[in-house]
């Protein structure tokens, strides 16, 4: 490698906190229903 770990690591763009929130809502969406029908099955 041309770099070493450490400036590999700090030379990266940071990825935005909007990536983030849409991958957590998104994950959301399944994850309710999921947890319902879970809840509704086992009672």
């Amino acid at each position: 490698m041309k770099q070493s770990y450490f400036d590999y690591t700090t030379g990266k763009t940071r990825i935005s906190k909007g990536t983030f929130l849409g991958f957590w809502m998104s994950a959301l969406i399944y994850f309710i229903p999921t947890l319902v029908m879970v809840i509704i099955h086992y009672n």
